[in-house]
């Protein structure tokens, strides 16, 4: 690995009891960043100091942040970017790896387009399957049309319309956090994420605001990575369930206006799972 002076990429990596899917995370940087210089930095969410034996014995200049309280998946990308010196940084899941070696030109679309201020990469499954990591801004309609575009998609009603629109380069309302190239100046102009958000929909707020200071979303298919797809989070699904809930009615409040939250907290308690 490159020196901290004149870095490209900083990979941001929140770990949460999950060395098999960390350590092949940090194999796949290694393997497709190629002519770039870049440094990783992992912020171990689970307070484990073992992990760091673990990572340290595996790889060489490896930046580790323990975090002794879980404050969740924002707070701790905002703790590792304070130390990050990239001109963009890759916040990452650590259920994820690369399977291209095309993050060259996604950092120089994003470095030389003024406009483009977060860059998403295409997500497949371990099945080979698209991942739909983008959508529309969330409220009231979009989510009840996301609702019935995910179970047409699992029916593999419209998986053909889903592959040829994760094939094509366009500009959503938000792309998923769990792998994301954002410029510096971006970072640093939001304050880096909302930590209201514990878990969930960080990404999508992120985005908006992004958007709001005139900086475009870009989905990206010519980069690939695999998700593993919340493998930390299923050990553990009752609290990201209330956590997901939770989230959701602090995004209405900041984005949706009074009556969509009014809405959204009748719904939740109509089903029981209002947080």
């Amino acid at each position: 690995m490159q020196q901290k002076k004149g870095i490209d990429i900083s990979f941001i990596i929140v770990s949460f009891r999950d060395k098999e899917f960390l350590e092949q995370a940090i194999k796949s940087f290694i393997a497709y960043t190629k002519e770039l210089s870049f440094e990783i930095i992992v912020v171990d969410n689970d307070n484990s100091i073992d992990l760091k034996k673990y990572i340290t014995s595996k790889f060489k200049d490896i930046q580790y942040v323990l975090m002794e309280e879980n404050k969740g998946y924002g707070y701790a990308l905002n703790k590792g970017a304070e130390i990050a010196n990239g001109q963009c940084y890759c916040i990452c899941n650590s259920d994820i790896e690369f399977s291209s070696d095309m993050i060259r030109n996604a950092y120089s679309t994003l470095l030389t387009n003024q406009k483009i201020g977060i860059l998403a990469p295409q997500i497949k499954l371990p099945d080979g399957s698209i991942q739909i990591s983008w959508g529309r801004k969330p409220n009231i309609i979009n989510e009840f049309i996301t609702k019935i575009q995910d179970y047409l998609y699992r029916k593999k009603i419209i998986a053909h319309h889903i592959q040829q629109k994760a094939d094509t380069g366009f500009y959503p309302a938000w792309a998923t956090g769990a792998c994301l190239l954002i410029k510096k100046e971006v970072w640093e102009k939001m304050n880096g994420f909302d930590t209201h958000f514990f878990l969930y929909l960080e990404d999508s707020d992120f985005c908006l605001r992004a958007q709001q200071q005139n900086y475009k979303v870009l989905y990206c298919p010519e980069l690939k990575i695999i998700h593993h797809l919340g493998q930390s989070k299923l050990k553990n699904i009752t609290q990201a369930t209330v956590e997901a809930k939770r989230s959701q009615l602090y995004f209405y409040r900041k984005h949706n206006g009074a009556f969509q939250l009014w809405l959204l907290s009748m719904y939740l308690r109509l089903r029981g799972v209002a947080p």
